[in-house]
């Protein structure tokens, strides 16, 4: 009998302590930017302003992009100025003496905590390159 209830306790024990890290919540998630930009080598750089006006869980950043040409470089910059995410790409020209014109293509998501009300900016700095990036921002409340 005490091996029975014993068995019945660990059971109990590992269903609660399950239990207790299963967390559930609700969230509202509103797509805030979404869209393709298509440069080319003669284009300036982007700038892209979220504008977080209440608290929020987190804002998701994603982008895709491909060049042909050039250089892009991704910034995320709170409303402090702060870098808080971002990546570059290079893509050598047919002209470059040191090699074959290539394409090169990245993926880049970023999550953001608790982000801190004000503008948020995205910049898209491009150095002679010709290609597509898509951009999407999602804030969760």
């Amino acid at each position: 009998m005490k091996k029975l209830t014993l068995i019945f306790i660990l059971s109990l024990s590992c269903y609660v302590m399950i239990g207790q890290n299963t967390i559930r919540r609700n969230f509202s998630i509103v797509t805030a930017f979404n869209e393709k930009i298509n440069f080319t080598s003669s284009d300036t750089d982007y700038t892209i302003i979220l504008e977080v006006n209440k608290p929020l869980t987190h804002i998701d950043v994603k982008f895709t992009s491909l060049i042909d040409k050039g250089d892009m470089v991704i910034e995320i910059l709170d409303p402090n100025g702060k870098r808080e995410g971002g990546f570059e790409l290079e893509a050598k020209d047919a002209n470059d003496p040191k090699g074959k014109s290539t394409s090169v293509n990245g993926i880049m998501g970023k999550r953001i905590n608790n982000p801190l009300k004000g503008e948020w900016t995205i910049k898209i700095e491009l150095a002679k390159a010709e290609g597509v990036v898509d951009v999407y921002a999602d804030i969760i409340f």
